[in-house]
């Protein structure tokens, strides 16, 4: 996104640059006087009003000066942005059914948390999907995992909501941004696929990944998501291999 950013100010940069060229270019062929096409001498006074050379060059170092500056900034200002990333992935068996659980790191961009602060709720949702890879057809997915939560500061007594489950009727409340940041961050024994539906000894892929869902803020915020990817929040999908055990996995 940084990488982005950065091309397409320079892209504007030359730009604005090769059009002032041109105009300066345009002007200067519109002011030459005609004797110059016979050989005779312009008038002081026309080359007076020509612009210099020198000084159109002092002002495009001074633009490209400012130009690297605002560059610099902005890169500082994309060290504080939001992220999310994989700390480790577990699929493992429990009774008729094999549970997914992951754990990742997350930070918010301080536009998002000063939204949680004024009271605004984030909702994060974790997916995870279990891929049986196929050499003479597209991958089958065995199974899916899903699950919601959202993060709510309440003021009156300063402490985050963390809700889990249908309708976030499971609530806890913890006293840190940290704390609320750490249990939404976290997937635990989630069911991601029935034993009966999945091949024993077979290798497959567990996709994951965790991302803001901005879909349930509010409309102002939706738009400023569009727009502004201070906003926005993904992990993109992560990929592991997972080996399914021999016993109890049989179809």
């Amino acid at each position: 996104f940084f990488l982005m950013r950065i091309c397409t100010l320079f892209t504007l940069f030359w730009r604005s640059m090769l059009m002032r060229c041109c105009w300066t270019a345009t002007r200067l062929w519109r002011i030459q006087p005609r004797g110059l096409a016979y050989g005779l001498r312009p008038p002081e006074r026309n080359c007076s009003r020509q612009p210099g050379t020198t000084a159109f060059f002092t002002h495009a170092c001074v633009k490209l000066r400012k130009f690297v500056v605002a560059l610099f900034v902005a890169s500082l200002a994309g060290a504080a942005h939001a992220e999310i990333d994989v700390k480790n992935v577990l699929v493992e068996p429990q009774d008729d059914s094999f549970v997914v659980s992951a754990e990742f790191n997350l930070t918010l961009s301080p536009r998002l948390r000063e939204a949680l602060d004024k009271g605004v709720p984030l909702y994060f949702i974790t997916e995870a999907e279990l891929i049986r890879p196929r050499w003479y057809w597209t991958n089958e997915k065995t199974g899916v995992a899903q699950q919601t939560r959202r993060i709510a500061y309440n003021a009156l007594t300063r402490q985050f909501q963390v809700g889990t489950g249908s309708g976030n009727s499971l609530q806890q409340n913890v006293a840190t941004v940290e704390e609320a940041l750490g249990l939404a961050a976290r997937l635990r024994q989630l069911k991601l696929a029935d034993r009966a539906d999945v091949l024993p000894a077979q290798t497959y892929q567990v996709w994951v990944r965790l991302r803001l869902d901005t879909t349930q803020l509010p409309k102002p915020f939706q738009v400023n998501a569009i727009t502004n990817k201070d906003w926005t929040l993904n992990s993109d999908w992560k990929r592991f291999n997972f080996t399914a055990p021999v016993e109890g996995a049989a179809r």
